[in-house]
């Protein structure tokens, strides 16, 4: 096994599969993501997805989800092969009919995360599970533009950089935050500045950096930075070791270098 290029169709499938839960007019994104790694498997182009199915089981093969489970549990799961069939039957009428397409999506979802658990199941070391393309909140956003980030991906945690450290802004921090500030005080100076422009004071309409002033004071937590090379069980024993169980960011390896990465408990799922 190639663990860098099983690093890469990781990558694929991630991207891919966020993308088609976001939209499930996406489908098509994971299908272009298993004739992908179909081609780099078989090292050749085929015509359909049907012609890599050997690629594709054979990776799906090395994960329990793919035969032995469902097997074992076959009225909660679908095995590899047959999940492949669907997807292949499936594609050539979904664009016919609306309830094929959405059974696309999920078995398609299902599909990769199998890939997905068989490509993951040995790699031993923090980088070659982490996200790369880390999203950051800045301190001049306001927070109506980070609320909206948060719940468009589903995060629960947003790195910040600030005044050249990176902390971390959680949503149960921002959902205290924006349910419990008191603002009849400030509501009465601030509505004489903002009365020509006949804008209701908001605390959406703030700033980071504002948030985080006194009085309101929107409660940041340091990150927690390991090197990229950590391994995994070392990684896992920092995650939850910590009561919020934050996301760890990864820097380069032997402590040195940028961040380079962001690993959650989910990306270890």
């Amino acid at each position: 096994m190639d663990s860098s290029r099983d690093q890469i169709y990781l990558k694929f499938l991630r991207e891919a599969r966020e993308l088609a839960q976001q939209d499930s007019e996406n489908f098509d994104t994971l299908i272009q993501a298993f004739e992908r790694i179909g081609a780099m498997e078989g090292r050749r182009i085929a015509r359909g997805l049907g012609e890599y199915r050997d690629g594709l089981l054979g990776i799906a093969k090395r994960s329990p989800l793919g035969c032995e489970i469902p097997r074992k549990w076959p009225h909660l799961h679908i095995d590899a092969d047959t999940l492949f069939g669907l997807i292949k039957t499936q594609r050539n009428d979904a664009m016919h009919q609306g309830i094929v397409a959405r059974n696309l999506v999920r078995h398609s979802v299902e599909f990769s995360l199998i890939l997905e658990h068989a490509l993951s199941n040995n790699m031993n070391t923090a980088s070659e599970l982490m996200v790369r393309d880390i999203c950051y909140a800045e301190l001049g956003q306001p927070i109506s533009y980070i609320r909206q980030r948060m719940l468009v991906n589903a995060f629960s945690y947003l790195p910040v950089r600030a005044n050249g450290t990176v902390e971390m802004l959680s949503d149960v921090a921002l959902a205290k935050w924006l349910r419990q500030m008191d603002w009849e005080e400030e509501a009465k100076a601030l509505a004489q500045t903002l009365a020509a422009t006949c804008m209701p004071p908001s605390e959406l309409a703030q700033t980071l950096a504002d948030a985080r002033m006194p009085p309101s004071k929107l409660a940041l937590t340091p990150a927690t930075v390991l090197s990229a090379d950590t391994p995994v069980n070392k990684l896992v024993e920092k995650l939850f070791a910590e009561t919020n169980h934050a996301p760890v960011l990864l820097h380069g390896p032997n402590g040195k270098g940028d961040i380079v990465g962001l690993i959650s408990a989910f990306d270890l799922l």
